[in-house]
């Protein structure tokens, strides 16, 4: 399916209704993932509304000719996590066939692959967690923040699903391939202390952080 037509399906699932949650460009350096009601999943119209975001930052980063800082990506607070996934209630249209489930796939794929792509050092700061589609986009940022007591989950496999927004190759590439593949069929929770954490993990927030944005340091001294 065409990223145009896939565009398409999807507004027309979010004119369906429940409409909720937003994905806002805050500033040139902050992009807000809100849906407070299902903790930050993605409905139809953050889906179109991310789409949007990245077009826009691709042209920033193109006016600035690298001159830039970098791009934080965060979940609303009030939504208590990063992101868990897909808003399973407002993508139920999407959800019932087929082709809902193709258009989705194939905006959110090309979403995460333009967001990977931007000229851009992307921060992923994860409070809470990132849960299914929340971890693919965990994925597509150059570094992941985590606070101390986050975790990133690939929990498709426990829902018979795999993962279907790139995040599987990509973890391939930040991963051993085999332990990629182990992480997505247990949906084992990748934390701070995990094996996997050096890989994945780039950073840790602490508690005590008042900074506005994560300390972006290394893990350990």
């Amino acid at each position: 399916m065409a990223v145009a037509a896939a565009r398409c399906v999807v507004a027309a699932a979010a004119a369906m209704g429940p409409t909720r949650g937003r994905v806002r460009l805050r500033s040139p350096t902050e992009v807000m993932v809100s849906n407070v009601e299902a903790a930050n999943a993605m409905s139809p119209t953050m889906m179109l509304d991310f789409a949007d975001v990245v077009t826009e930052l691709e042209g920033y980063a193109e006016d600035a000719q690298g001159l830039v800082d970098p791009l934080i990506i965060r979940g609303d607070p009030k939504g208590r996590v990063f992101c868990a996934g897909a808003d399973v209630k407002a993508c139920a249209p999407l959800l019932a066939d087929a082709d809902g489930r193709m258009a989705m796939a194939t905006l959110m794929h090309d979403t995460l692959s333009r967001l990977h792509a931007l000229p851009l050092l992307v921060v992923a700061a994860i409070d809470g967690g990132a849960f299914g589609g929340g971890a693919e986009l965990a994925t597509a940022a150059d570094v992941r923040v985590l606070a101390a007591d986050a975790r990133i989950v690939f929990v498709h496999a426990t829902r018979g699903m795999s993962p279907g927004w790139g995040g599987a190759a990509r973890l391939k590439r930040l991963l051993p391939p085999e332990a990629a593949m182990r992480l997505i069929l247990t949906a084992t929770p990748i934390t701070p202390d995990s094996p996997w954490a050096p890989w994945l993990v780039d950073c840790v927030a602490q508690a005590d952080d008042a900074s506005p944005t994560p300390a972006l340091w290394p893990i350990g001294d």
